[in-house]
């Protein structure tokens, strides 16, 4: 799902003290950077002193306290999920860091295609309860992005958007993937249930940009609009509990 702003702004926990950084590594391809144990940094922005990496078991928790501002309490991984997907597939997973602090997060596994043929489609059951333990398929051709959340102190960034390009150009590179693909949330369509989900998920405003904040972040940069999934989280009461399905070219 696409990572949104909870409704209110909640008060910001002091951001989790992070070890330094490490050197950058540099090698042939990003498949090979994960042989070693050592935490991985690909990217860093002199200009606003963001580094994107790739994450370490020591970073669940701090992961998990930006996920806890980024998303309704119902929706936030907990730092025991973080710690399955990292021991899964942890080279799916990205932290964005500045001055030490975890400031953004980013989720991806592998899937077969046949995952999304399943009638009902949920998120516990495509990500097994967000721990990913019985869904990851290491050759699977499609590359599912799960989720993005930025701190609340980093909003405004682009934090966020680096952390998709950065999924998406590493699901990519990955040999045998097709596609990449993820399921979001119309975050606002509790502001215009009257409207069906079918209309809703195409609004615009008078600027001809998408109504809903979250499905604007990802159309705006690329994605397509695929298909909507009823009671894909019934516990996201401001989604009505609606996925929605889209694809990265």
């Amino acid at each position: 799902g696409g990572g949104a702003g909870r409704s209110s702004q909640p008060v910001e926990p002091t951001p989790a003290t992070r070890h330094p950084p490490k050197p950058l590594l540099r090698t042939g391809g990003l498949a090979n950077d994960f042989r070693s144990r050592d935490r991985i940094s690909l990217s860093y922005d002199r200009v606003t002193g963001i580094r994107i990496c790739n994450a370490s078991p020591d970073d669940a928790a701090g992961m998990a306290a930006v996920e806890a501002q980024a998303w309704p309490p119902a929706l936030a991984a907990t730092a025991e999920q973080i710690a399955d997907r990292i021991e899964v597939f942890r080279e799916g997973q990205w932290v964005a860091e500045a001055d030490g602090a975890i400031v953004g997060v980013v989720f991806a596994q592998r899937i077969s295609p046949a995952a999304l043929d399943e009638p009902g489609l949920t998120y516990d059951a495509l990500t097994d309860g967000g721990t990913f333990r019985a869904t990851h398929t290491p050759h699977g051709g499609i590359y599912q992005i799960v989720g993005v959340g930025v701190s609340a102190a980093a909003r405004g960034r682009r934090v966020g958007r680096r952390l998709v390009d950065r999924q998406i150009a590493y699901g990519r590179a990955l040999p045998g993937v097709t596609r990449i693909v993820g399921f979001t949330r119309p975050a606002a369509y509790h502001l215009h249930a009257d409207a069906p989900i079918e209309d809703y998920v195409t609004l615009r405003d008078d600027s001809g940009r998408q109504v809903d904040p979250v499905l604007a972040f990802h159309l705006g940069f690329g994605a397509r609009f695929v298909s909507i999934q009823a009671e894909y989280r019934p516990e996201d009461a401001e989604a009505g509990g609606y996925g929605v399905l889209i694809e990265y070219p």
